[in-house]
Order: structure tokens, then sequence, then C-alpha cells
């Protein structure tokens, strides 16, 4: 009986205490890997959004995840330090000799206290790939991404979307 309170408390971690990842391929979307060697333009994302809070600067984390990310399979990357249409993201790839474009976009971001309210971080990011050659989507992956509900310290979304981002990456190669 003196153990009752430590197995309840493990049977509570187990169930709550984990992160959750799952990368899903976009419907529509089937792509063969990418190769790996060459250059990246990284496109920059609006920020994240919740209700009505804008998380300002989750756009330049985002980005910034993407290109460490891609250190494992690129020869280099390129950042855009400016949201721009899709054309004009293609004019510049090319321009700067870049194989892929990478579009992040970040369509959930919500950044909870779970320590205190019981509720998880979510992000949600979606990534599409082009080839800058021919301007063709040639990828395209989402994920999504729980917190932990329970937890003595909070998950901040920036965290949970770097190893999203991760993931994400690497699951193009």
């Amino acid at each position: 009986m003196k153990f009752l309170p430590l197995v309840c408390a493990l049977l509570i971690c187990s169930v709550g205490c984990k992160t959750s990842m799952d990368v899903n391929p976009i419907r529509g979307q089937a792509f063969s890997k990418l190769e790996r060697g060459h250059k990246a333009y990284i496109a920059l994302p609006e920020d994240g959004r919740y209700a009505a809070i804008t998380y300002t600067g989750s756009g330049m984390q985002v980005a910034s995840h993407v290109a460490k990310a891609l250190t494992a399979h690129a020869s280099s990357t390129v950042n855009e330090n400016q949201i721009l249409p899709l054309e004009t993201l293609l004019q510049k790839a090319v321009a700067a000799d870049a194989k892929y474009l990478f579009v992040p976009l970040i369509t959930h971001w919500e950044p909870r206290v779970a320590s205190v309210s019981g509720r998880p971080t979510r992000v949600h990011l979606e990534m599409r790939i082009y080839d800058t050659a021919t301007g063709v989507a040639i990828a395209s992956n989402s994920i999504d991404v729980t917190g932990r509900r329970v937890t003595v310290a909070s998950q901040s979304a920036d965290g949970l979307a770097a190893a999203a981002v991760q993931d994400l990456v690497d699951s193009f190669f």
C-alpha cells in the first residue's frame, strides 16, 4: 500500500508525459527522396498564430530550425529574411544557385503552460519543397507536435518546433 502513490504517479506520467510527433505526407503529394549535397534556399514563413495572438519571431525561429536541420543534408543554405510570394522566392533561389526551395508554413502555434493548466503546447507545421529548375513542388509533408500534458516545466512552442522541424526535414531525405 505504501507504494500505491508511486505506482499511480508512474501510470499518470506514462499516459500524459510523452511528447508526440506525427510526420504526415500532405495528400496527393507522392514524392521520391531528395538528393543530398545540394544548396537549399529557405523561405521565411509568416509568424505563427493561435486565436487572435500572433507570436512575433516564430517564423524566423522556424526558418532557423530548417537551416540547422539541413546542415546534415545540404551543401549550404540561404535563408530569406522577408516574406515573399512564391514566384519571387523561386527567382531568388535560382539566382542563389540553389537546387531546392524549402517553404515552411506554420499552421498552428499554441504555447501553453502545461504545468499549470494541464493543456499541452501544440505546433503544426507544413513544408513544401520546390525544384528550382522547374518551379514544381516535388515534396510536401506536415508534422503535428503535442507537448506533455503532465509536466513540471512547460515546453516552449519553439522547443517543440526545433525537434519537429528536424524530423520533418529528415523525412525528405
